[in-house]
């Protein structure tokens, strides 16, 4: 899409990204100046791929729904299988851990001669990080072992990070999860060993981080 933008001299803004339900009639894209050729038109719209089923390609959030529906499916109280999901917040963790160790794609793409071209709609840190453990720490409380587990994923996350935006939106997920650990009914053994993971995170940032 870049070269076709730089080919016909145009500006292109995708008002959507890979993975978002989109509706029949609703716009995908804006292009200026407006393309006065039917093929170009044509050309533009077959590089645009839908279908009713999401793909991880060119979507990371669908990946990470996958892993997350199987661990909240195997919280569920009919199969009750914290084994299975703690394998599934060790894997998100993993995929947390290395996205946190890249710089974050740009939502402008340049062409060849370093100007502007493309807009895109990019998914953020938060969005991937509220993907992975939002509806994860709204089921685990009853599980201290699956609990514990889930505030370690923010401690493993922090090692690789010193982006303190990055560092604040884990301290915040590790801040909820502990929040609505002191909430429930555990041991007062228990509250305390989630508590010494929590402090771990914290504990985390004040060490160097790994290279």
């Amino acid at each position: 899409m870049i070269d076709f933008a730089e080919k016909h001299g145009v500006r292109i803004h995708a008002f959507t990204r890979p993975g978002f339900f989109n509706h029949q009639d609703s716009d995908l894209m804006a292009v200026w100046p407006p393309l006065d050729s039917d093929d170009a038109k044509k050309h533009l719209r077959q590089m645009v791929i839908s279908g009713a089923t999401r793909l991880p390609r060119q979507d990371i959030e669908c990946s990470i729904e996958d892993v997350v529906e199987v661990a909240m499916r195997a919280l569920s109280p009919g199969i009750n299988d914290p084994v299975t999901a703690i394998n599934c917040i060790d894997n998100l963790s993993a995929a947390q851990r290395l996205l946190s160790a890249r710089p974050w794609p740009d939502d402008v793409i340049l062409d060849s001669k370093d100007e502007r071209r493309i807009k895109i709609n990019n998914t953020s840190y938060a969005n991937v990080m509220n993907g992975a453990f939002n509806m994860l720490r709204r089921n685990t409380v009853a599980s201290v072992a699956v609990t514990c587990r889930l505030l370690q994923a923010p401690q493993t996350i922090a090692q690789v990070t010193d982006e303190l935006g990055r560092q604040a939106e884990i301290t915040r997920h590790a801040e909820i999860i502990m929040r609505g650990a002191d909430r429930a009914d555990h041991d007062e053994q228990d509250t305390s060993d989630i508590r010494s993971c929590f402090d771990a995170v914290l504990k985390t940032f004040e060490q160097p981080r790994l290279a």
